[in-house]
């Protein structure tokens, strides 16, 4: 990677001289390309697995069954908290 050291810089700039090609000189990448890429990536992105469906299914029902629980808890200790201040 190469990245000119002469800093501080606005980050359009900076971003602008960072490179990752293993070549010093751009691809030629023509604009049918860069649109096919393009459409490629939207498209991909859009698609949602059937795992990452399930993995967010049970976040959410884990999230129920955690606020569910906690109010168990709450009505338990008041419950629990009234018997004893009643009984004594």
């Amino acid at each position: 990677m190469t990245h000119s050291t002469d800093l501080p810089c606005p980050i359009s700039q900076c971003l602008a001289r960072w490179s990752t090609a293993a070549y010093p000189d751009a691809a030629e990448t023509s604009s049918f390309d860069l649109w096919s890429l393009s459409s490629h990536v939207q498209h991909c992105s859009r698609r949602v697995s059937h795992t990452e469906r399930l993995h967010r299914a049970a976040g959410w029902a884990g999230g129920m069954v955690r606020v569910r629980l906690m109010t168990f808890v709450v009505v338990a200790v008041l419950v629990l908290g009234a018997g004893f201040a009643l009984a004594a």
